[in-house]
Parts: structure tokens; C-alpha cells; sequence
């Protein structure tokens, strides 16, 4: 099909195996965060990118990601990583 290969459905991505899904959410959101507080915006998207492929796309904290991600990509004009959000970020 038409996706990014790091879209994964079955949560099997880097934090989420062994079942640590918690754990990768916390680290992936905390990550986010702090690059949001130290002003590097364009770094804090991809994180989205990566918690959809983590912890699966309808995932709550891959889905805030995303929705935090979104408006920043829209806002650079960075079309090739918002085409990929919308395909490993929009909830499936």
C-alpha cells in the first residue's frame, strides 16, 4: 500500500517492544517537550513521526503528538515530513 515503511499498526517500533509502550510514550513525549521548551520547534516534529511508529498511530500520545507536530510542519511549509505525518500520524 501507499505508506511509510515506519508506519507500523502493531506497536512493534523501537520503545514499544517487550511491552514497554508506557515507558516509550513517556520518553517520546517528554522528548517532544523539551525541545518545544527550548525553542527547537522543527526538531520536536519529527517525534510525531516516530511515536506513530512506536506506539501505532491511534495510540493517545501518538495522536498528541501529532496534533502538536502538525500546525509546526504547516507553519515551515515542510511538505514531505507532513506527508508522512498524515500517513504514520492520522489515526487508522
Amino acid at each position: 500500500a501507499d505508506r511509510h515503511p515506519a508506519a507500523r499498526r502493531d506497536g512493534r517500533g523501537a520503545g514499544g517492544v517487550g511491552g514497554r509502550r508506557d515507558e516509550a510514550a513517556r520518553v517520546l513525549a517528554e522528548g517532544q517537550q523539551r525541545l518545544l521548551d527550548g525553542g527547537v520547534r522543527f526538531e520536536a516534529a519529527p517525534v510525531a513521526i516516530d511515536a506513530a511508529a512506536t506506539l501505532g498511530r491511534d495510540d493517545p500520545a501518538a495522536v498528541v503528538a501529532a496534533e502538536t507536530a502538525k500546525p509546526i510542519l504547516e507553519r515551515l511549509d515542510a511538505r514531505p515530513f507532513l506527508a508522512i505525518l498524515d500517513v504514520v500520524g492520522s489515526p487508522g
